[in-house]
């Protein structure tokens, strides 16, 4: 069974802090938060944890994800679109425009992921290699609607 919890970002760094080494809550991360109404989401598989989100509220109405993880061991079985699925339907749900979030190249699941739950690139910042140079994706809701 899959579910949800929403944390803290503390008890976030503390029970995922080495579920997805290459993302996860840092310093930088804590820096990053700092003043901005934050929420974060820890997905489990039972008893399991299975990924993670961290996502702030934008001025413009927009729910920005700023880190996103799943257990390596875990990858390929549809945890992160469920994750996706939950956190825009709670976007959706508290009145936000969309969802903003960025990638890059070297994760190609999540590229895929994006685009499969139509997500839109709008932009590309070319940092003179191709796998590091972020990619901003974009998903307005309609008015009224839930996605």
């Amino acid at each position: 069974m899959i579910h949800v919890d929403l944390v803290g970002f503390e008890q976030l760094a503390e029970e995922c802090g080495s579920l997805a080494p290459e993302i996860r809550p840092t310093d930088h991360a804590r820096q990053r938060l700092r003043g901005r109404r934050n929420t974060n989401f820890v997905l489990r598989e039972g008893t399991e944890r299975a990924g993670f989100l961290v996502g702030y509220e934008e001025p413009d109405s927009y729910f920005y994800v700023y880190l996103f993880g799943v257990a390596p061991t875990l990858r390929r079985r549809g945890i992160g679109s469920h994750l996706m699925k939950y956190t825009e339907e709670w976007a959706a749900g508290r009145g936000r425009g969309g969802i903003r979030i960025q990638s890059r190249n070297k994760y190609p699941a999540m590229l895929q992921l994006l685009i499969s739950r139509g997500y839109k690139i709008v932009r590309f910042e070319d940092r003179g290699d191709l796998d590091a140079s972020p990619i901003r994706f974009e998903k307005a809701f309609p008015a009224g609607d839930s996605p």
